[in-house]
């Protein structure tokens, strides 16, 4: 972690001090806070820690944003519209249910490494979001939830899954490549990406479609 830490901050300072649209704009100020939430936490990050390491005048921000709130907001519902929108993507891209449930496992894990930084602030962060946000972020949340339920019931409708409570399938494929296994596979141990998103999708599967009983 200690690395890691090193790394962001290394390249969160590369910029030179200037103006926000020259160091580039809103979608860098939220790339460079949520490197920094995600190091240091929100609560332990200043405004002028962003407009440091952005390499601009503090004040500067405030032209793009109106406080610190209203960057974790955001950073954190666009997360959330992206991650359920990988989900959706995977699971529509055919109707069989079992490439259905291995593609949107691949693309929920795919997004979820990409978006490593923004997952782990989400995760930890979400009670100190505005209510508004934080309502529109559960919602979405419990709207890829029952996107995996929906799947998986059809599947077990189909004779093709085993699932004795869907619901419970449905949150374990929705857990799956969360925060701390994140924090595992690319911090301290990293795996290449198109091994864990092979690995995860197996392992959704699997938890649908087991082996049968071996005698002991």
């Amino acid at each position: 972690m200690v690395g890691y830490c090193l790394c962001v901050s290394q390249r969160i300072r590369q910029t030179k001090r200037g103006s926000l649209a020259a160091a580039g704009g809103i979608e860098r100020l939220h790339e460079v806070a949520t490197g920094l939430f995600a190091q240091r936490g929100y609560g332990e990050t200043s405004m002028k820690e962003i407009a440091d390491a952005l390499g601009i005048q503090p004040p500067s921000i405030y032209n793009y944003v109106s406080s610190k709130q209203a960057i974790l907001d955001a950073v954190c519902l666009e997360t959330m519209q992206g991650a359920a929108t990988a989900v959706k993507t995977g699971l529509t891209l055919c109707d069989d249910v079992v490439v259905q449930v291995k593609r949107g496992i691949e693309e929920q894990v795919r997004y979820r490494l990409a978006h490593s930084d923004a997952i782990l602030v989400l995760t930890r962060e979400t009670l100190n979001l505005s209510p508004r946000v934080r309502t529109d972020v559960i919602a979405l949340r419990d709207e890829q939830r029952e996107m995996w339920f929906q799947v998986i019931e059809r599947g077990v409708h189909e004779g093709v899954f085993t699932s004795p409570n869907s619901r419970l399938t449905a949150l374990l494929l929705q857990d799956m490549c969360n925060w701390l296994q994140l924090l595992h596979f690319t911090r301290e141990q990293p795996t290449p990406t198109a091994q864990l998103i092979y690995w995860y999708g197996e392992q959704a599967l699997n938890l649908l479609m087991p082996a049968p009983r071996r005698p002991i």
